[in-house]
């Protein structure tokens, strides 16, 4: 095993071999203002050539000029393409059309030693080498010289792969110069990057071979244990572990996780439009439409009529409208669909009580972002009846089938995944006896705990505990990334407070779910409780409620006493049909001049209200508009927000919501 070594970069603070500019220095030297006044005087003859089509060898050489002075000129590099393509048709003979090529090559190699990064020019050599008029030895060549001087460049790891791809270099072979290259050093994660890319490739041409897999694997385990043993500080080698146990822990594959109403439950409706539902809730009162709802373990598009079949005692099949429960989504984890109270009563009144039939995956459409379908058809029934008894129902868990990845694998290849694993933890724990500080080798330790509990081993509960106690000491280890460490968490505590039916029932208070003083600062596994009505998420850290979109049922709710930063954060709530009550005083909405949630906001919402106001306060108002026009909520309470105190914005909420009694 090689000795511990200190990186240079920490020693010289630099990256990748290219020193930063200290504070006080002069980002710019004598000879780059020079270089900038001489491309000043170039640019209007190239732009000249550029918009008139000149392709003279003159103009040829003025755009070599240009492109050594700025290689990351693009339009300099589109019209020296267009240039080349032009002396190209006007040549007949083979070993000009060469030379032309070759001076092609040579520019890319001087523009290079400028900016070694510029993905102009390795995009131009690499459209150079495609014409076929030169020689991919000598390309094999350059790219030695140019990794034995930066052995990290990931531009020439990219060029690399795709000369050995054209030329017919097999991936063994080149496993072998990337296995050298991570010998001489194991901090090359270009190197690792490169590692990964080449064993996806070989993989694909043995997925038959399981046992040649494996022991493809494990070969790969020991070689980046030497690093780790060697530098526990080093990340490249971290990420590349990251993607090794990724291969063995087989992804679970996309099924469905959750749905609404549950299995065999049983739906009360009368003329008026009061329904009882499977909750723990008081009856609902005039329900327009019954909701519908399925989860899904992963995003997914494709779910319409075809992909899910709603019929009515197995026969008639009802048309319902399948939408995301984020419309903004093109791929989404939650899709609902709203069967019309008086469709409900003119089937009572046609076929009696009756059953409604949901079949999932029975014919092609839902797929997930990777193209993975449904790995088997779901199918539940519930039933509605003509109101006898509006007392509510007891509080039902979600009986809908989970499928659970590992249980469509042969059993010897989880044993394996299983022994892994349990090494795995091994490995990391005695890493951290000899580094306790290492948060690469705690975090992915906890992240080991978590994949093994995962299996449902004997051992999962332990692990989890184990796991979150990590994450705890991560967070006081690496402050910079306390947040990710806390998400951590959180998901945890839920995963535990929703585990089972009984777990739901000990946070079930007077008719209000009950997850407040949580310390979450995420929402997750509302599949589990998609019945709720009355919920209390108050005295936690959430910034955005994100996830809540699941909750269709959902009528009161309370986020007071959070870190919502924002209008913007409020976003899904429009997506509640039944929402009546609103809860987010003491948060932080108008305190923030940058909106951390901008990111989750529907642009359909964005370019509905355009035109509408005049922006001020920082876009606020038309935010506030966009979030809340049209909503029909009872009551809102936005105390000790700073958005409240701002009278402008408290008169385009009053506007938003005129039916609304908003409390500040």
């Amino acid at each position: 095993m090689q000795k511990r070594r200190v990186g240079v970069e920490a020693q010289q603070g630099n990256m990748h071999g290219r020193p930063r500019h200290r504070a006080g220095e002069q980002p710019f030297d004598k000879r780059e203002l020079a270089q900038a006044a001489e491309l000043q005087k170039l640019l209007p003859v190239f732009l000249h050539n550029n918009r008139t089509c000149c392709f003279s060898k003159e103009a040829l050489q003025q755009n070599a000029q240009v492109l050594e002075l700025n290689p990351e000129f693009n339009t300099a590099w589109n019209y020296r393409k267009r240039c080349v393509q032009y002396l190209l048709e006007q040549e007949s003979e083979e070993d000009a059309r060469k030379d032309i090529a070759q001076n092609e090559l040579d520019l890319v190699v001087r523009a290079l030693k400028v900016n070694p990064k510029s993905y102009g020019a390795w995009y131009h050599r690499k459209w150079v080498i495609r014409l076929g008029l030169s020689s991919l030895e000598a390309e094999f060549m350059l790219l030695k010289k140019l990794l034995k001087v930066d052995d990290r460049n990931f531009h020439g790891w990219n060029y690399r792969r795709f000369v050995a791809k054209t030329k017919g270099v097999t991936a063994e072979e080149e496993l072998l110069f990337t296995t050298d290259k991570i010998n001489e050093n194991f901090s090359n994660y270009s190197a690792w990057h490169n590692r990964s890319a080449l064993l996806s490739e070989i993989s694909s041409h043995e997925t038959s071979d399981i046992g040649s897999i494996q022991d493809r694997l494990e070969e790969e385990y020991e070689l980046v244990k030497n690093s780790f043993f060697t530098d526990p500080d080093d990340s490249s080698a971290w990420f590349y572990y990251s993607w090794l146990l990724g291969q063995t822990v087989a992804p679970v594959a996309t099924h469905l996780n959750g749905s609404w109403p549950p299995a065999n439950s049983r739906i009360n409706i009368d003329r008026n439009g009061i329904c009882s539902l499977p909750t723990a809730g008081k009856p609902i009162e005039k329900l327009e439409a019954l909701p519908l709802l399925i989860s899904f373990s992963k995003p997914v598009t494709g779910v319409h009529n075809q992909s899910v079949a709603v019929k009515v005692n197995g026969k008639d099949k009802l048309q319902l409208d399948w939408r995301p429960s984020l419309p903004s989504e093109k791929y989404c984890l939650r899709w609902t669909a709203q069967i019309m109270h008086q469709v409900l009563l003119e089937q009572l009144l046609e076929n009696g009580n009756f059953t409604v039939d949901i079949s999932i995956g029975e014919s092609l459409g839902i797929e997930s972002p990777d193209a993975q379908g449904i790995d088997s058809p779901s199918h539940w029934s519930f039933y509605v009846h003509a109101e006898e008894d509006s007392s509510p129902a007891e509080l039902e868990e979600n009986t809908s089938a989970e499928s659970q990845g590992d249980m469509t694998q042969g059993h010897s290849q989880r044993v394996w995944q299983v022994e892994i694993l349990d090494r795995e933890i091994e490995m990391c724990r005695e890493l951290l006896e000899l580094e306790s500080n290492s948060k690469w080798a705690r975090l992915t330790l906890a992240r080991l705990l978590l994949a093994h509990s995962s299996y449902n081993t004997s051992c999962c509960e332990s692990y989890r505990r184990e796991a979150q106690k990590h994450f705890k000491e991560l967070a006081v280890l690496d402050p910079p990334h306390s947040e990710c460490y806390q998400y951590e968490q959180s998901l945890l505590v839920l995963q535990e407070l929703t585990k089972d039916s009984s777990s739901l029932k000990r946070r079930y208070q007077d008719g209000n779910l009950q997850f407040k003083d949580c310390s979450l600062s995420s929402i997750a596994y509302t599949e589990r409780f998609l019945w709720v009505q009355h919920l209390d998420l108050s005295n936690n850290h959430l910034r955005s409620v994100h996830g809540l979109d699941a909750l269709q049922l959902l009528v009161c709710l309370n986020l007071s006493d959070n870190h919502i930063g924002s209008v913007t954060a409020l976003a899904p709530l429009r997506e509640l049909p039944q929402l009546q009550d609103v809860d987010v005083s003491r948060n932080e909405i108008g305190k923030h001049p940058v909106d951390s949630c901008r990111f989750l906001f529907p642009s359909h919402l964005i370019n509905s209200c355009k035109g509408r106001r005049t922006p001020s306060k920082g876009g606020r108002l038309w935010q506030i508009e966009a979030v809340f026009q049209g909503l029909r909520w009872r009551k809102f309470v936005v105390v000790g927000n700073p958005v409240a105190q701002d009278k402008e914005s408290l008169c385009a909420l009053r506007e938003a919501l005129p039916n609304t009694e908003v409390l500040n």
